[in-house]
């Protein structure tokens, strides 16, 4: 299935989420978590701000729906 830029980037997006959310649930520190969610920022953009903004961005858009 070929995925349109912008299916990719919330495809992306919705990973982040998970890996976060088990980020949290593991209550500690988990490298290889810390690593992945890291590797899936640098998807987002290459800046890792940019790509926290689009990720909090996203989120936003979650909770309010």
């Amino acid at each position: 299935m070929n995925k349109t830029p912008e299916q990719y980037r919330e495809y992306i997006l919705n990973l982040l989420l998970m890996t976060a959310g088990s980020w949290q649930a593991t209550g500690c520190k988990d490298e290889a978590i810390e690593k992945r969610f890291e590797n899936l920022l640098k998807e987002i953009h290459p800046d890792r701000e940019v790509a926290l903004l689009a990720f909090q961005m996203h989120i936003g858009g979650e909770v309010a729906a």
